[in-house]
């Protein structure tokens, strides 16, 4: 008799405990699909702003009309590679590394974010070398890293202010500094700031910073932020640079 109820609970229980895996390897599943759609949703926010902004001016008869619709195809064809991407989020990053003018990528960059700059009434400008800075990057993911680092700077910034994007080589690095003059970030939110889905900000994902942070040091690069409340905050990538001979 007790032999049958011993087996019979040994059953209950193993039975119970599988239940129970099933159930974590559910929610993990879920959980997974959760933050897929979430960096889908980041991701593809500042290019749907772009079109937005220059379909309204193609609309309002404002500046050059195959200027606006050059920049919306290829902000259409940076959603699709971003769907395509995002899809392996949870993997490796692959890189497609070929030499690119780093000054074009930052121009490229700049211009995706040009339209909520100018909502804002941010004042987004760049100084780079006059000469070429050719360097071996995947130019895509550069560019997406970029553009997530300034649109943080241009949320963090008042009417009026500026974010400004420099560039220089030191040493053996190339060095790219975006620098806002806005409110700051507080300790807290400075010390998790490359952690995924951590925010502060109404609406935020918390992804822009940790994808930038995945694409830099899948260059082999350094990324770090400096923040000081009420005097704005600066991001600094540095990339590994040869001099031309």
């Amino acid at each position: 008799m007790f032999t049958g109820l011993f087996a019979l609970l040994a059953g209950f229980l193993v039975d119970r405990e599988k239940k129970q895996q099933r159930q974590v390897e559910k929610n993990r599943y879920l959980a997974g699909i959760g933050r897929v759609a979430t960096t889908i949703v980041h991701d593809l926010k500042n290019p749907l702003i772009t079109i937005l902004g220059f379909s309204r001016r193609i609309l309002e008869g404002k500046g050059d009309a195959n200027t606006a619709a050059q920049t919306i195809t290829e902000a259409a064809q940076t959603m699709q590679k971003i769907v395509h991407d995002v899809l392996d989020f949870s993997k490796p990053i692959q890189l497609e590394l070929k030499e690119n003018d780093i000054r074009s990528v930052i121009k490229q960059a700049s211009d995706f974010c040009k339209i909520k700059a100018e909502e804002r009434g941010v004042v987004l400008t760049s100084d780079v070398p006059d000469n070429p800075l050719n360097i071996m990057i995947d130019s895509f993911q550069i560019q997406r890293a970029l553009v997530n680092i300034i649109s943080n700077a241009i949320e963090f910034s008042g009417k009026g202010q500026n974010v400004i994007i420099t560039t220089k080589i030191k040493k053996r690095n190339l060095v790219i500094k975006i620098k806002d003059y806005g409110s700051g970030i507080d300790k807290e939110t400075l010390e998790n700031i490359f952690t995924s889905f951590y925010t502060k900000k109404s609406g935020g994902t918390g992804l822009g910073m940790s994808i930038a942070k995945k694409i830099i040091e899948g260059h082999k690069g350094k990324i770090s932020v400096d923040s000081y409340p009420g005097r704005g905050t600066e991001a600094t990538i540095e990339l590994s640079y040869k001099r031309a001979v």
